[in-house]
């Protein structure tokens, strides 16, 4: 009974779990986008943002997001009818959240500040920053490959098994059908010596 309650709420769940990832794509864009977000006028925009804003792209939220999305088409009992395109929507998201996490995380490694106020983050503070949000992409990567393989999973079992007795283009070569079994060879050797009576063709007569 509750099965049957619950499962009509999957699929509106998880579009919302990727909807509210999407959002959060796009506030990290508009971040990392924003000129007006430099410290000053003399500062490279493009690397502060990208120095600040790698955790707007990756981290565990966004990862257990996308995950529980897997999880809630695939992994449990009566696999959605959308599931393939939500499984989609993960990989691309995921992708993209990876890919700019990756981006802003070595962009930032060149951030550094040319204001009299402000001496901006040493060396130290990079190296700092840079691996504490280096797990945090590796946390991200991991609702990408659940859904890859969850994809590639049921591509492999919706493909039909070629049957027995088929021509296949590749080898070059026909394999028989079910139950064929193959004749006996033919003898070697000079027909006429076979024994018996030789016939038409050398063949043996009785």
């Amino acid at each position: 009974m509750i099965k049957d309650t619950v499962k009509p709420l999957r699929e509106p769940v998880a579009w919302v779990l990727v909807s509210v990832v999407f959002l959060a794509f796009v506030t990290g864009m508009w971040g990392l986008l924003n000129p007006s977000g430099a410290a000053t006028d003399e500062d490279s925009w493009f690397l502060y943002n990208a120095y600040y804003g790698t955790s707007s792209f990756v981290g565990l939220e966004v990862a257990a997001l996308l995950t529980a999305a897997v999880v809630l088409v695939t992994l449990l009992p009566d696999v959605i009818r959308r599931a393939k395109a939500i499984l989609l929507i993960v990989i691309i998201e995921a992708g993209l959240l990876v890919l700019f996490g990756i981006l802003t995380l070595f962009a930032g490694l060149f951030y550094e500040s040319t204001s009299e106020y402000s001496t901006g983050p040493s060396g130290g503070d990079k190296a700092e920053a840079f691996f504490q949000e280096l797990p945090e992409i590796a946390l991200t990567v991991i609702p990408l490959l659940v859904a890859v393989a969850m994809l590639r999973a049921a591509e492999l079992k919706s493909t039909p098994q070629q049957p027995q007795g088929y021509y296949d283009p590749a080898m070059q070569q026909a394999y028989p059908p079910p139950g064929y079994q193959q004749p006996p060879p033919y003898p070697q050797g000079n027909p006429g010596q076979w024994g018996g009576q030789q016939g038409y063709g050398g063949w043996p007569q009785q």
